[in-house]
């Protein structure tokens, strides 16, 4: 299947355009790399991971991430909940 939206990504059109084709699944892919994206290369644990090169949305999100966790107060809330009787 091929993806109409930005960088060929999938949308809601194209999938329903698939259903309504009425045809098979093919076995896809394990997970189709970007063609950006560089070779998968191996770290020293022998496990291989592929390196997708930073673009401007990457580096803005990563900055936004990293001064919302500096800058603006948090905490972490913890609930405990018996669902007992709802699983019986």
């Amino acid at each position: 299947m091929r993806g109409s939206g930005p960088n060929g990504r999938i949308v809601v059109a194209d999938v329903e355009e698939y259903l309504a084709s009425g045809k098979k699944a093919a076995a896809a892919p394990a997970a189709a790399a970007p063609k950006a994206a560089a070779a998968p290369s191996a770290v020293s644990s022998g496990t291989a991971y592929t390196d997708i090169p930073n673009n401007n949305i990457r580096k803005i999100t990563a900055a936004r991430l990293l001064e919302s966790k500096q800058n603006i107060p948090h905490y972490y809330l913890t609930m405990e909940v018996n669902m007992d009787k709802l699983t019986e």
